[in-house]
């Protein structure tokens, strides 16, 4: 996993998504440390994790000028094995079965009975298309009971018929609970309090001290159960997602040079009235630290405007929103590129969102535009 400071590229995400994934847990929100990486590493989506009680930090995301969205709180609970006892099984016809490569066709039957109405973070975010089911079976599949990665499986199974299913890590002296649950018809019967008895006494035994489980926060059905025996809540995470969207694009980018000149700049400053002098006055610019005159931000933009309502999605297109920010500033006269991408297509809809990067001679990004568009 290559890690980029706080952040770390996810391969199994990436590949799901079809983008640029990076994840970190982080204790604090830097927006220049962020900003930099996504700008650096072409990120796609930053999905971080914050303590609930630093969620205060979360609006210095704003300063990084990407879009972004709260998607959950997850909450875990811990229960200390050493001195905890779990309680006797109320169910004693239940089978308990490790988890192997043979087992996978039960365990995808089970994933797709149990999580067919769930949602977490990723259906929060409609950038991210997935098949959650298909994507719970991967990650199911991938706690296959191997003692050397320290993952484990255990099916439980009543008669001829499995009914449930949990999938767990452990590391050191701890123990985690991941995906895990029991099919609608086993509800109400005990069968999920005793799926978490079975669990604890089985690490318990094998000399863990700690057991961890955790969910989002809106599931409180498994929050009664792990109180009942014996879990405790510790942490509460906010997972927010980055949609900076720098690398991928539905169809193919388009690129455009451009150069404002000095007659751009005077025909919008005497049209608008925009008379500010670091526009027009190159000695009183540069007394003010820049290399010469700058262009206006919004004539900056109208560059990219123009592309949209003329060339693609062209005619009838209209802009509902849009945010920008400038990383250096953009000089008269001097030649630039426009890089224009399309994360998000519908067509049969006319919606579209695009991202637009301004790139200077050097290639360094000047101006990044996060647009939304409709084509009527």
């Amino acid at each position: 996993m290559k890690s980029i400071g706080p952040l770390n590229h996810s391969l199994i995400e990436s590949k799901r998504f079809d983008l640029k994934v990076y994840r970190g847990v982080i204790d604090d929100i830097n927006p220049k440390e962020i900003l930099s990486t996504v700008l650096k590493e072409n990120i796609d989506v930053a999905i971080i994790r914050i303590p609930s009680e630093r969620q205060d930090a979360l609006v210095r995301l704003e300063k990084t000028g990407i879009p972004y969205l709260i998607a959950d709180t997850l909450v875990y609970y811990h229960v200390d094995l050493k001195t905890y006892e779990p309680g006797e099984l109320r169910n004693r016809d239940l089978e308990f079965i490790e988890f192997y490569p043979e087992h996978f066709e039960i365990m995808d039957k089970l994933v797709s009975e149990i999580f067919s109405a769930y949602k977490n973070h990723y259906t929060s975010n409609p950038l991210l298309a997935v098949d959650l089911i298909e994507a719970y079976k991967e990650w199911a599949r991938s706690y296959v009971t191997n003692e050397t990665d320290g993952k484990c499986g255990w099916l439980v199974k009543r008669g001829d018929r499995f009914i449930g299913f949990a999938t767990c890590t452990f590391e050191g002296d701890e123990s985690e609970i991941v995906l895990n649950g029991v099919v609608p018809s086993a509800a109400g019967m005990g069968v999920y309090g005793d799926l978490i008895k079975f669990l604890q006494q089985f690490f318990k035994d094998n000399g863990y001290s700690i057991m961890k489980v955790s969910t989002q926060v809106y599931n409180y059905a498994v929050q009664k159960v792990w109180s009942r025996e014996g879990f405790v809540m510790k942490q509460s995470f906010v997972t927010v997602h980055i949609n900076s969207m720098m690398n991928v694009s539905r169809i193919e980018k388009r690129m455009i040079d451009c150069t404002i000149s000095t007659g751009d700049v005077r025909k919008y400053g005497h049209m608008f009235g925009d008379t500010n002098r670091l526009h027009f006055d190159e000695e009183y610019a540069r007394n003010k630290g820049f290399e010469g005159r700058i262009v206006h931000e919004l004539l900056a933009n109208s560059a990219i405007s123009k592309y949209y309502g003329t060339e693609f999605p062209g005619d009838g297109t209209v802009v509902v929103g849009y945010s920008y920010k400038f990383l250096k500033p953009i000089y008269l006269d001097q030649p630039y590129r426009i890089e224009i991408s399309f994360p998000f297509v519908n067509s049969e809809m006319g919606i579209y969102k695009s991202l637009a990067k301004i790139l200077d001679s050097n290639g360094d990004i000047c101006l990044f535009s996060y647009n939304d568009l409709m084509k009527k």
